[in-house]
């Protein structure tokens, strides 16, 4: 056909072209945004928490050991869950008063409370048999 000019009410007949691999459907891209871990990890340091994710590790940074409490300690909970948190060092935090929430942590393997004067020892003690894996130490018997 080359290059001419069409006139008015002239139409062309365009072949049909082979697909393109492009053109074929693609599995759906998940959209870009930080990986889950990245999320939960923010999350946890935003509460005051250090994750060691090596030894599964969590510690209360020290500049935040004032400002863990039981809300704190709900909310980063849920995140040590989710992480497999295998050992827990919360020593030091003296505003810290209810631990019923840890009692979620099953995979518990190390439990540090050394320092923390408003938990009971009944509160230590029910820890004890709800996370029979956990070697649990505290200042508090």
């Amino acid at each position: 056909m080359g290059n001419r000019r069409l006139h008015f009410g002239e139409t062309i007949a365009f072949a049909k072209r082979a697909p393109r691999r492009s053109d074929s459907p693609r599995p759906r891209q998940p959209t870009k945004s930080a990986p889950p871990e990245r999320v939960q990890l923010s999350r946890l340091a935003d509460l005051g928490f250090h994750w060691d994710r090596h030894a599964r590790r969590a510690t209360v940074e020290p500049h935040s050991r004032k400002k863990v409490d039981t809300v704190t300690l709900s909310e980063a909970v849920s995140v040590l869950r989710i992480l497999d948190c295998k050992e827990l060092d919360l020593s030091s935090c003296h505003s810290l008063q209810n631990v019923d929430g840890l009692k979620e942590l099953r995979a518990l393997t190390s439990l540090y409370l050394r320092g923390c004067p408003k938990i009971s020892a009944g509160d230590i003690q029910a820890l004890k048999v709800a996370l029979t894996k956990a070697k649990i130490e505290s200042s508090n018997y």
